[in-house]
């Protein structure tokens, strides 16, 4: 029996919990915004920031069935495109005295916000472990390559994403803001501890059997949506930064590179939309998912906040880059052993079945 159609209620509870994921994973991660739920008013900006440009654009980007992963991609980057009109920060970024520019753009800075950080860990990551935690579905996992997509179930790059996030919190929270070990753990846990609540209170309101598909807002809630996020995101929030940073919105020629990048960025995209990738089954497509819940998020968080005060434990002795190397080389390359070790074991039944077949 299919599931009933989640409520509007259920799928504006489900809009609020991809802006705290994202949130999460592109403010507490980096330690731009180490306590990003516990601030009054930011935490209302951050999370309609990071809420209305997650559901506007993954509504653009999974709507249709055939869309792939490009898709996914590029409407990531031009989620990280508000660093222009909003944050000011593609032109003037901050704590980068003579930044390498280009057309009044500062390259280095756009090529880490736009082209990764935003498109990943603001957009891609928040709706992969949306629907890996929340969902019984595979709408966006199946628009992964093959071989990651079928890492859907599993614990082990949950818990490697957590290194990493933790590793880089840790870091970062002390060598730029002088974080002491207790205002590490008070930040990667106290944040990390809304997450889990938020995940375990969805859970209770059994929505999980839902698919992603009949949580997207309708087009005429998508127009309501993108209208919110064009005049009160990048109209407000954005005069209220310019009004915070005097002389950072550049003259036309520098926001004239601003809207290269949109024009190609956005046809790409269109491209993408139209000229679908062939259909091609994904492994476990098709298949019946299920929601991991907040026992799965509850492990992320506990691998998450240990390394991050591991991280910051091992800084006060060595630098940043050893602190990184430590942290984070040895779970990745014990990553990508186990999938060589699966792949080679697959490959190997393949050509024992086959030969098996052959001789029958």
């Amino acid at each position: 029996m299919a599931p009933a159609d989640p409520s509007r209620r259920q799928r504006y509870a489900f809009w609020l919990l991809l802006s705290i994921l994202s949130t999460y994973y592109a403010e507490v991660t980096c330690a731009n915004q180490p306590f990003a739920f516990f601030l009054p008013l930011g935490t209302v900006l951050m999370m309609t920031l990071y809420g209305l440009h997650t559901v506007v654009l993954m509504t653009v980007a999974l709507r249709p069935r055939r869309a792939g992963f490009a898709t996914l991609y590029l409407a990531g980057t031009i989620f990280g495109m508000y660093e222009a009109y909003v944050t000011k920060m593609i032109w003037t970024p901050e704590g980068e005295a003579v930044p390498f520019r280009i057309g009044g753009v500062a390259v280095g800075i756009t090529l880490e916000l736009v082209l990764f950080w935003h498109a990943f860990m603001a957009f891609i990551v928040p709706l992969l472990l949306a629907e890996r935690q929340l969902l019984a579905s595979d709408e966006v996992w199946r628009r992964l390559p093959r071989w990651l997509a079928r890492w859907r179930d599993r614990r082990l790059p949950l818990i490697a994403l957590a290194v990493l996030c933790g590793a880089l919190h840790g870091a970062l929270a002390h060598k730029r803001l002088g974080f002491d070990l207790a205002k590490v753990l008070a930040s990667s846990g106290g944040c990390s501890a809304v997450v889990v609540l938020a995940i375990y209170l969805w859970g209770r309101r059994g929505a999980t059997r839902a698919g992603l598909a009949q949580l997207l807002p309708s087009w005429r809630e998508w127009a309501a949506l993108l209208a919110v996020l064009l005049v009160g995101v990048y109209g407000g929030m954005g005069l209220m930064m310019s009004h915070e940073r005097p002389g950072a919105l550049p003259g036309w020629r520098a926001q004239a590179t601003v809207w290269i990048i949109y024009a190609v960025l956005l046809g790409l995209l269109a491209w993408t939309l139209r000229c679908p990738p062939p259909a091609e089954k994904t492994a476990g497509e098709g298949a019946a998912r299920v929601a991991h819940g907040w026992r799965h998020q509850l492990l992320y968080s506990a691998v998450f906040v240990a390394v991050s005060a591991l991280a910051h434990l091992t800084l006060r002795a060595k630098p940043t880059f050893v602190v990184l190397f430590v942290t984070t080389i040895p779970p990745t390359a014990v990553l990508l052993l186990g999938i060589a070790i699966r792949l080679a074991a697959r490959t190997l039944a393949r050509l024992v079945g086959g030969g098996t077949h052959e001789k029958g």
